[in-house]
């Protein structure tokens, strides 16, 4: 559909604005997002689309998901321990590698454990 109406405004860089502090909360709502549609309570919407379409939606709720976890750098001690938490609990879905840097994580994370992955994921999206 078209609309010749401009009916959207995004605000860059307001003070305040959730897109602009780091706390656990937002990475950890990002991985219960992401797992609850690809292998949780939501999976059989995604399972009801043809293959294509289901690996499409998948790879782009992982982009939203490893972008978020390139956050892990920012968060203090407790948050660290929040979103390890959070990533063992939903590691099913890092089964979906989006781009190579992802494969790298996974696979660090299989080697190193989940906290020195994330902590070298966030040192390489930096």
């Amino acid at each position: 559909a078209v609309c010749d109406y401009p009916w959207y405004h995004h605000r860059m860089n307001r003070g305040g604005s959730i897109t602009n502090t780091v706390k656990p909360k937002r990475v950890t709502d990002v991985l219960a997002m992401a797992f609850s549609l690809i292998d949780g309570e939501e999976s059989s919407l995604l399972n009801a689309l043809d293959a294509s379409e289901r690996r499409l939606i998948q790879t782009r709720l992982m982009a939203s998901v490893y972008a978020t976890l390139s956050l892990f750098g920012k968060l203090d001690s407790e948050g660290k321990l929040q979103v390890v938490d959070a990533v063992n609990r939903q590691k099913s879905i890092f089964r979906i590698c989006v781009a190579l840097r992802h494969k790298v994580f996974c696979f660090a994370m299989k080697i190193l454990g989940t906290r020195p992955a994330l902590e070298l994921l966030a040192l390489v999206r930096r």
